[in-house]
């Protein structure tokens, strides 16, 4: 899984390595603001979303 809420708050987990964003927003939005700001993308591909952090991202290009 990509994105979980634990306690209300969002993480981030990057979904070709380890790497992951955990945040303190309750809001789904502001989080994903904050996981951008590290660097994630999110990309859906055949009806699937992915999440690739700044280093595994250059893979997808």
């Amino acid at each position: 899984m990509s994105v979980e809420k634990n306690g209300g708050r969002y993480s981030f987990q990057c979904d070709s390595c380890p790497e992951a964003v955990v945040t303190n927003c309750t809001d789904f939005h502001e989080a994903f603001g904050e996981a951008k700001a590290e660097g994630f993308i999110a990309f859906n591909r055949g009806g699937i979303w992915f999440h690739k952090c700044a280093g595994c991202k250059e893979d997808e290009r």
